[in-house]
């Protein structure tokens, strides 16, 4: 399961998500949709760890994601 609280990110000085909730359940779908800009793509590179959260919690199965490098969160099997 995917656990996603109070998550804020961005480039620099520019805040791109600000505030995001979202759970994901293990074997749900999830489609994520917006507009060009809309935090996407952001919010793909924090799960993953190319980009680091300003603030928030990131939960995969129970375990943080927070300040794991990309090679770690695919070890854990995100």
């Amino acid at each position: 399961m995917i656990s996603i609280t109070n998550l804020h990110a961005g480039y620099g000085a520019i805040g791109v998500l600000f505030g995001i909730n979202l759970q994901v359940a293990r074997g749900e779908c999830l489609a994520l949709i917006g507009a060009n800009g809309a935090g996407k793509s952001t919010l793909f590179n924090v799960l993953s760890g190319l980009l680091s959260a300003r603030e928030g919690e990131m939960l995969f199965d129970g375990h943080t994601l927070m300040g794991l490098t990309p090679a770690a969160v695919v070890k854990r099997g995100l």
